[in-house]
């Protein structure tokens, strides 16, 4: 057995001891291992082992956040192309502007999903005011019901951003994982 397995081995013994020289050693021999398949004085340290399962239980349940966040930026991208088509197609004279706010919103969501915590909180305040926005011209355009109806779209996702980044658990662990 090479040095590398035999080191794994000896980071969940309860039998090891850190040398600045050699790096993990036998306690009771002070020597590197020398075992082949198993070691006989091997004793199971269970704390090391709990900590080990502690760790990949917490990175699953950081993943669920994750998927969550990507989910929902992937439908925010998609619908902010989507309405940049549309503009597009009618003229609208800022159509090219919502490609810029579309590349800054991929950046932006890009520190967020490595952890950055200022991207989080920009990435809040932008939802909160988008929602506001939305809100006001769906009241203004009640008249117009098509819409007023389109508007919902953004103000749902938009208010399920704000949750995800702040409330929900899954993505609670998600930013604690990141920020380890």
């Amino acid at each position: 057995m090479d040095r590398k397995k035999q080191v794994e081995i000896c980071k969940s013994c309860k039998n090891k001891k850190i040398s600045w020289q050699q790096g993990i050693i036998c306690s009771l021999t002070d020597a590197v291992p020398e075992f082949e398949d198993s070691c006989p004085e091997y004793l199971i340290d269970n704390e090391i082992i709990e900590q080990k399962i502690q760790k990949k239980l917490e990175k699953k349940e950081s993943e669920k956040g994750e998927q969550k966040l990507r989910s929902l930026f992937v439908f925010i991208i998609v619908f902010q192309v989507l309405v940049s088509i549309f503009a597009f197609m009618i003229r609208y004279p800022s159509a090219r502007l919502n490609i810029i706010g579309i590349a800054l919103q991929m950046v932006l969501f890009h520190y967020v999903l490595i952890g950055k915590e200022w991207a989080k909180m920009l990435l809040i305040i932008l939802l909160i005011i988008a929602d506001l926005f939305g809100i006001i011209w769906m009241i203004g355009a009640l008249r117009w019901t098509l819409f007023a109806s389109f508007l919902v779209i953004p103000i749902v996702l938009y208010s399920y951003g704000i949750y995800l980044l702040t409330a929900d658990k899954d993505c609670i662990k998600y930013f604690k994982h990141k920020n380890k």
